[in-house]
């Protein structure tokens, strides 16, 4: 007799405890040692034995021998359990559902094996769901679906799920859910090599943990996109959580949880009338660079996390983001309209069409306030979903600008006639100077700015913010106001009301500039007005008198005063050392000049012409009073200085820089025909000149002081590096964002021609260094008046001819002189 029982191996130890039950229905198979079918000792085959109730089978009436018992069937969801870990008669006796050869001998009729016993342990499950979160809060919320067609793969703890091949593989179905059943129990993980398309990213807040709880997220990911692995999972029989909705040999709750990614985005555009509102009519601005950056992110040092540029209906989009928070950065506002709309809304409030941006200064970077970035939480009136900031938008302007003219109304028609807007410089011109004009905001009431017209009664309110505004003049003595509104022509007529002194209320939209806004003046009895004047000019003999090649000296501040010492107006003198004080009324007046650092006065009312000589007063530095009859102009008012210090002068070259190394070659040429203004060092402008056909410019006579160059190139040109090599001679002083040199001192008697700037051309299109061009070549003298250059000998060349080169604007570029050829 051979056999025992089967039983179910509760705790899985391979023995046969106090409550394992027993495992009915268990198929065996009986064989001799060499695995032939047994037969009995009548020689018939023995039958398959069917484990009963209590989970008992024997196979009878078996001769001697040695046998080996198989397990042929089991009922569905058992295992084998581990062998031969106890006592024979209590342990199972194989791990594979089969028995070792058991003996029986005839010395021994009736002899038998009760020990063959088989354990059984439950087969145990994994699974369940894959699902979107929509809240990205890791758990499985109301109405929050499942994924299907998901795959999922099983893997031993320790595989490498990049190289070993899974245990299980499962598509998610139409609910979401996998399982991987008839598992042993043991140490899994689950692994998702693709996260679904539409959902690349998994939620945030992740259970680690091999605890059981259900419907919380349990993936972890490296980044969006990448697989998602869960946790080692410890599958034991009876050890598994029966909340699950399966009983305690499955474990169905390893949940992977996936968000779709977020989008950042919206506008720049033209706000017109800076009112931080998209309205009707604003266009967007194409072109501008977007930065997105992590909030707490440096701008200025940190790399941004993703670049856009605003398409041709001025949108920008960053997509693909993680939730987080993060800040919009502009790092250059559009050249056109450099200036971020005022009213700005600071708060990441998903309001659409208004603007986000904060700018420091005009022309500088603009950034939006901090944007959290939450799955399921962005506005949805934006035009996209719940998942997609389209709110965050940038408005920008132009400043504008408003003036324009207080004139001397001649037949006091209230209308600017053209003898009395005439020519600046001439008696013709009838501005009315130094009148004072404030600009009101026409919302609050409140001081804008204030001004005075200057020399040719102009005046003007520069880099104002769009919106209403309202300008007062302030009444000059002696003066009569015209008639307001006259005419057909806004641009031509007198503005001010009479009464409130205050032009209408005046609407400035982006970029505008608004010059009709004038005053006419007359005097009592249409007097006309006069006029007073002149030079202030280099006295370089020192002998009081205006020599032909002495020249005027720009920048001296004059003051023009009543006889009475009330001060009438103050003028600067121009790039030619002219003054002059227009729209005057008749009367006794003087002039009084502030000298530049370094300068004395010349010797007064030297000689017997008072047009070229100096009037002024050494020690008091003013004119004697004058009497300025109507109409009168008294061009005779003039100044000579002489320096107190022998004369220092400044200069040298503008050169084209062909290999643009910032170093002037011997075969590099000048550049002619480019702008040089000398300041002092308090800004005051001394002189300009323009580069000579070689490049060359110097400005002499200095009074020994401290002193800065700029240069105003043409367009086209860019500046080369400053201070390469180590010949400062050779090398460009300019600085390429401003365009000038640093300071430099003069000395007493110095000659300093150091001070040169290196220009390069780049073509737009490739980049590349351009050469630059020449003009030129020969004025001849035409004999026959063919138009035709014939033998020289017939036609002989023109020396010493005077030849100007224009830039299309009409400014002269340069000039030439033909030589002997």
């Amino acid at each position: 007799v051979v056999g025992d029982r089967t039983f179910i191996d509760a705790n899985g130890d391979g023995v046969q405890d106090g409550g394992d039950q027993p495992l009915p229905g268990v198929v065996l198979h009986l064989t001799n040692a060499d695995g032939t079918p047994a037969t009995d000792i009548l020689g018939s085959p023995v039958s398959d034995q069917t484990t009963d109730a209590n989970g008992n089978y024997l196979f009878r009436n078996l001769p001697p021998g040695e046998y080996t018992v198989e397990v042929i069937s089991v009922p569905t969801s058992y295992l084998p359990t581990i062998a031969n870990v106890g006592e024979p008669a209590t342990d199972s006796s194989t791990n594979m559902a089969t028995s070792s050869p058991t003996t029986g001998t005839a010395a021994q009729p009736g002899g038998e094996d009760r020990t063959l016993d088989f354990g059984f342990v439950p087969v145990v499950n994994l699974g369940n769901l894959v699902w979107l979160d929509s809240n990205n809060n890791g758990q499985v919320d109301n109405g929050e679906p499942g994924i299907p067609g998901v795959t999922v793969q099983l893997f031993r703890e320790g595989d490498d799920p990049t190289a070993a091949t899974p245990v299980m593989t499962d598509v998610t179905d139409s609910n979401g859910n996998y399982l991987f059943a008839n598992l042993e129990p043991g140490r899994y993980f689950v692994y998702i090599p693709t996260p679904p398309a539409d959902y690349p990213m998994s939620s945030t807040p992740t259970d680690t943990a091999d605890n059981g709880e259900d419907n919380d997220d349990n993936g972890s990911q490296i980044a969006p996109g990448a697989p998602v692995t869960s946790p080692v999972i410890e599958l034991t029989v009876i050890g598994e959580p029966v909340n699950d909705g399966d009983a305690e040999n499955g474990d169905l709750t390893v949940d992977f949880a996936f968000i779709p990614l977020l989008d950042l985005g919206n506008l720049v555009w033209h706000d017109v009338n800076n009112n931080g509102q998209v309205d009707e009519g604003e266009e967007g601005v194409s072109g501008v660079t977007v930065q997105l950056f992590h909030a707490g992110d440096d701008p200025a040092t940190a790399t941004p996390l993703a670049t856009d540029v605003t398409d041709e209906n001025g949108n920008y989009l960053f997509e693909n983001l993680e939730p987080g928070a993060y800040i919009v950065y502009i790092p250059t506002p559009p050249q056109q309209y450099p200036v971020s709309t005022v009213p700005t809304d600071g708060n990441d409030n998903g309001e659409d069409n208004d603007d986000n941006g904060a700018q420091d200064q005009r022309g500088q970077p603009v950034r939006s306030p901090v944007i959290d970035l939450q799955v399921g939480m962005e506005p949805a009136s934006d035009g996209d979903d719940v998942n997609g900031n389209l709110t965050v938008d940038f408005g920008f302007f132009a400043l504008a600008s408003l003036g324009d003219l207080v004139w001397f109304d001649l037949d006091t028609d209230g209308v600017q006639d053209a003898q009395e807007t005439g020519v600046p410089g001439t008696l013709d011109e009838r501005g009315v100077p130094n009148v004072t004009v404030i600009l009101y905001d026409a919302i609050s009431n409140s001081i804008v700015a204030t001004t005075t017209t200057d020399t040719h009664g102009r005046y003007l309110f520069a880099d104002l913010l769009p919106g209403s505004y309202v300008v007062e003049f302030e009444m000059p003595v002696d003066y009569l106001l015209s008639i307001p509104d006259q005419g057909a022509n806004d641009a031509f007529d007198s503005d001010v009301n009479p009464i409130t002194m205050r032009t209408p209320v005046t609407v400035l939209e982006s970029g505008e500039h608004n010059p009709t806004l004038d005053m006419g003046l007359y005097l009592p009895d249409a007097t006309e007005p006069a006029a007073i004047g002149d030079f202030v000019w280099y006295d370089a003999d020192s002998d009081g008198l205006q020599d032909e090649s002495e020249l005027g000296v720009p920048g001296v501040t004059v003051t023009l005063y009543r006889s009475d010492g009330a001060m009438i107006a103050t003028a600067v003198t121009d790039v030619d050392g002219f003054y002059q004080f227009n729209s005057l009324p008749p009367g006794d007046y003087y002039v009084q000049f502030t000298l530049p650092a370094g300068y004395g006065v010349s010797p007064q009312n030297a000689g017997d012409n008072d047009d070229i000589d100096s009037d002024v007063q050494p020690v008091t530095r003013r004119t004697v009073v004058t009497t300025l009859e109507p109409g009168e102009y008294d061009p005779s008012w003039d100044l000579g200085l002489t320096l107190t210090t022998p004369p220092a002068s400044i200069g040298d070259t503008v050169w084209y820089d062909a290999d643009a190394d910032g170093i002037q070659d011997p075969e590099e040429s000048g550049v002619p025909g480019i702008s040089v203004t000398l300041y002092r060092a308090d800004g005051t402008i001394v002189a300009t000149t323009r580069t000579d056909a070689d490049g060359h410019y110097e400005f002499i006579n200095l009074p020994p002081g401290d002193y800065f160059l700029e240069f105003t190139p043409r367009p086209g040109y860019l500046s080369t590096l400053p201070d390469r090599g180590g010949d400062d001679s050779a090398d460009s002083d300019v600085d390429p964002a401003t365009r000038r040199t640093a300071m430099t001192t003069l000395e007493p008697g110095e000659n300093d021609m150091t001070w040169d700037y290196g220009l390069l051309i780049l073509d737009n299109r490739t980049g590349e260094l351009r050469v630059p061009a020449t003009i030129g070549n020969r004025v001849w003298e035409d004999a026959n008046q063919d138009g035709i250059q014939g033998e020289p000998v017939s036609e002989p060349s023109v020396p010493g001819v005077t030849v100007k080169l224009y830039d299309g604007d009409g400014q002269i570029i340069a000039i030439d002189v033909t030589d002997e050829n």
